[in-house]
């Protein structure tokens, strides 16, 4: 008899210690999926300066779509893709962490939507920015020709 109660104790204390390095292992790979989406949140698109404008004249851009921050985040995409999955695993496995899990899950969702939105903003600045401006000066002439030739249209 006392070893049949001994036994089940043994067995409940397994389990409930297996719980615990569930949600141990759990928090760790949490832990480490922040981090990389925190690295990736701090990606910087571009690289160089915009135009200036510098005694009446327009800079020439130097502005550039930063080739190793998108590869960084495709290196990262893939792990991060890998900690969710093994999130998912000691989700199903202790219930209490699925709540949390289905909203760093949707975070996640969020993530892939805004990165695509940050690089095509990226790309649209860039395109801006190479866009010749013209100085202050060459707009003021082109306003009066264009005034002369209304004016002696009529």
């Amino acid at each position: 008899m006392k070893s049949k109660i001994l036994l089940v104790m043994l067995v409940l204390i397994s389990l409930l210690a297996a719980g615990c390095n569930e949600e141990e292992k759990y928090n760790t790979a949490k832990n480490e999926y922040q981090q990389m989406r925190e690295e990736i949140s701090r990606l910087e698109l571009t690289t160089g300066e915009d135009r200036k404008l510098v005694n009446g004249k327009w800079t020439e851009s130097t502005l550039a779509i930063n080739e190793e921050a998108l590869k960084k985040h495709d290196e990262l995409v893939p792990k991060m893709d890998a900690k969710i999955a093994e999130m998912e695993k000691y989700a199903a496995a202790k219930t209490e962490l699925n709540n949390d899990f289905a909203r760093i899950k949707e975070d996640y969702r969020q993530h892939a939507g805004e990165w695509a939105s940050r690089v095509k903003q990226a790309e649209q600045k860039v395109a801006k920015s190479k866009v010749k401006h013209q100085s202050y000066a060459e707009e003021a002439q082109e306003r009066e020709q264009k005034m002369k030739a209304a004016a002696a249209s009529r």
